[in-house]
């Protein structure tokens, strides 16, 4: 219960607009020896706390940051047509999309106009993360 708590001081600062760089060491050492329902536990507390859920991505970045040089290790040992990196793969490109999705969004928000060009680019997004479900099912199935 004690690392949730920790946890929740962690995400507090990151989404106080704390530099991601000075919370980095204590959300690594703490990522290091949580497990993932005592994960979901803080990420409700704080839910229930009133953040808003979007607000846990900081976490999400420095969880991305550590686990990179693991996945890359993973990609190094497996060859191309290993289920592995297939599903690596998908990853990226939906990463890529989400990537697309918030640069799009903040384009709109800064200019305060949605253009033809805007609704054809979010539909294209949109298609492809609908279509990405398969790779979730695949994924599942595959753990």
């Amino acid at each position: 219960m004690e690392k949730i708590k920790d946890l929740v001081k962690v995400l507090e600062r990151l989404n106080s607009g704390e530099p991601v760089d000075s919370v980095r060491g204590d959300a690594a050492q703490l990522l290091d020896s949580i497990d993932p329902t005592e994960l979901s536990l803080a990420e409700q507390e704080l839910i229930a706390k009133g953040m808003a859920p979007e607000d846990l991505r900081g976490l999400c970045v420095i969880h991305m940051e550590m686990l990179k040089g693991e996945l890359e290790k993973l990609r190094a040992k497996v060859a191309p047509g290993h289920p592995l990196h297939t599903l690596i793969g998908e990853h990226d490109a939906i990463l890529g999309f989400l990537n697309d999705l918030e640069r799009l969004n903040a384009k709109v928000q800064q200019s305060q106009q949605f253009t033809v060009q805007d609704a054809e680019a979010l539909r294209h997004i949109a298609e492809q993360l609908v279509s990405a479900e398969y790779h979730h099912k695949r994924e599942e199935d595959a753990l």
